[in-house]
Formats: C-alpha cells, structure tokens, sequence
C-alpha cells in the first residue's frame, strides 16, 4: 500500500463536530445526525464526504492512545470562504503535503492499515508527521461495513 504524496489546496468545510476518544467514539451518532442534513448545505462542490479528525497542538503520536481526546467533523467541502450556515459549523482546512492512501474493504481494517501507516510506511518514508488535520473521504453511498468500500486516507506529513 503505497501513497500518492499531494500538496493539498486550502479547502473550505461545512459540518458538524464533536469530541471524542477511541474508547468514547461518537463517529456514528456524528454521522448519523449529519448525513440525512448534508443536502442542506449550499455552495457544495462534490459529493464526498470528509471524516476528519483533529488533534491537541504539538501532540506526541507516541504517547496516543485509546483515551486521547481530538475533535472529529463529518463534513463536504464547499466552494469559495462559505460562512457557517444553519445548523452547521465552518472549518478551513489549511492544506499542506498530504499521504494519500487508497484503502479499500470494511471499515474495521482500520487498525491494521493505520497500523502499516504509522508503524510501518511512516519511519521508512523520508517524511515526519505534521502536525494538521488527518482525515479521510469517503464518496457518497459509502458503506462502513461493506467489503469492498472505498476510501481515501490522508495523513499530514513533512519532509524530514
């Protein structure tokens, strides 16, 4: 599994978010109260949707763990500096240098292919992690649970 690196554009997000950790995961009743609204978001550019997390300032991935608190969005991206609308949040996603791993199965690999990212492609790779957002994108009709899902996983990183 190997990356595509991509100098991401800034991107502009609308959507809703909520604080978790691993052992208090709120990424499906954060979903499920966002996708039956996302058509009501105007200014959309694409069907995708954005699971985006975000992390403490300076926080050592080392030290991550399954109680380790970030802020998740589900999201789309919408054209131009959109202000908030009605029932939904703004975010500006900076861009910079991203991985871009194209994962396909069930939504549960998800600890094995982060697990190849970090522990393996990563230290081998000639980049470090950046201290940015990670997320991935998802195309509308995505199903978490079905074997052949597909996903876009993107990783901050910078040249060591």
């Amino acid at each position: 599994m190997q990356p595509k690196i991509i100098d991401l554009t800034p991107t502009h997000l609308i959507g809703n978010f909520q604080e978790m950790s691993l052992t208090n995961d709120q990424t499906r009743p954060l979903f499920q109260g966002f996708m039956p609204q996302r058509n009501n978001i105007t200014g959309r550019v694409d069907k995708q949707i954005y699971d985006l997390r975000v992390y403490e300032p300076g926080l050592d991935f080392s030290t991550f763990g399954p109680t380790t608190v970030f802020t998740k969005w589900a999201a789309v991206a919408v054209s131009g500096a959109s202000a908030e609308q009605e029932g939904f949040h703004a975010f500006y996603l900076a861009g910079g240098l991203y991985a871009c791993f194209n994962h396909r199965g069930p939504a549960a690999d998800a600890p094995r292919v982060f697990g190849y990212i970090f522990r393996e492609w990563l230290p081998t790779s000639g980049y470090q992690l950046d201290d940015r957002p990670h997320f991935e994108i998802m195309v509308e009709g995505y199903q978490p649970m079905a074997p052949d899902g597909e996903e876009q996983i993107w990783i901050p990183i910078k040249i060591n």
